[in-house]
């Protein structure tokens, strides 16, 4: 069961979340972040307010949350622009976001005890490069104590420690010949959230890939039962996410444009042939609206929207 909070704290978050990193990207030159994720605090990441509220809350009362989508529904943008910050404002401790994939700095992978652990590891470590040999064989719960020993040493109070897996499903789409360790993976993170009461995860992953997280679900606490998916954009929040970006820098579409840009891409399906490009549609477009549209004006007019969208995402705007 989600656990929401006051009405009056619930408006605070969202206050804040809402407000969070756009002094600072108010200096950039365009309102869009393109065909790319957000990054983590980044600002004028709007229409999710929601959303990430939901999560937030979810994330701080559960040990493990699963949060899953369609391709290109903004999932490592919620995560990076909208809940870290969030949680961070509420005390926790988030971890640099992992990943369960990526390079061994040269080293030996054969000699590496779990290839999906020790990517994790090294997303949390400051010079991976350097500790490749000490991570290959260490696990979860150990590298988990060791920054909560860090931790202790600069806090009164240990805090509650959030990590993000993010772009889970590749642990079903590579290491293949390593299948076996996936088990091993889950075991490790099911005796860290036991040994470590103040641990949070939060698993992200591509709604295709979650009847893959079944069979390993009852060796997590809670098997996994708190899972948040997060839905395409409505107009009304597609409407926010395209608006108060421009407004940020001082520009503004003309009356009727936005509304008219929603509603074509409404009618547009866009096949994601690569699970891991970019992020929505949206965001290539208005990019390419934006670059194009006259220099030295504040408002601009509808662009054309190609219905042959590179395929970076897909349909994310939810029919009302």
């Amino acid at each position: 069961m989600r656990r929401h909070p006051g009405s009056d704290e619930a408006a605070l978050d969202l206050e804040e979340g809402s407000s969070a990193g756009v002094e600072a990207a108010s200096t950039a030159a365009a309102p869009y972040v393109g065909p790319r994720p957000f990054e983590r605090g980044e600002g004028r990441f709007y229409g999710r307010d929601r959303e990430a509220l939901d999560l937030m809350y979810l994330a701080i009362a559960h040990p493990t949350v699963l949060l899953y989508a369609e391709s290109g529904a903004g999932k490592t943008s919620l995560v990076n622009a909208k809940l870290i910050p969030m949680l961070e404002r509420k005390g926790c401790h988030v971890l640099p976001v992992a990943r369960v994939r990526g390079t061994t700095y040269d080293f030996d992978s054969s000699r590496i005890e779990n290839i999906f652990v020790f990517h994790i590891l090294a997303s949390w470590t400051d010079s991976p490069q350097t500790e490749a040999s000490r991570l290959a064989q260490a696990t979860v719960l150990g590298e988990l104590k060791r920054i909560s020993a860090e931790l202790a040493g600069e806090c009164d109070e240990i805090p509650q420690i959030v990590a993000v897996l993010d772009q889970f499903e590749e642990l079903f789409t590579h290491y293949d010949h390593r299948w076996a360790e996936r088990r091993d993976l889950f075991v490790q993170i099911g005796q860290a959230l036991e040994a470590l009461p103040n641990l949070r995860i939060l698993f992200s992953m591509r709604e295709d890939y979650v009847a893959g997280m079944d069979s390993f679900a009852p060796l997590l606490p809670g098997t996994l039962r708190t899972r948040f998916r997060l839905e395409r954009l409505r107009r009304e929040s597609a409407l926010e996410a395209i608006r108060r970006p421009m407004v940020d820098v001082g520009r503004q579409f003309l009356p009727g444009v936005a509304e008219r840009l929603v509603d074509d891409l409404m009618k547009i399906r866009v096949a994601r042939r690569d699970p891991h490009a970019g992020t929505q549609a949206l965001d290539i477009d208005l990019s390419l609206t934006y670059v194009q549209s006259p220099t030295g004006t504040t408002s601009v007019d509808l662009p054309v929207i190609n219905p042959d969208l590179p395929p970076h995402g897909d349909e994310f705007i939810q029919a009302e």
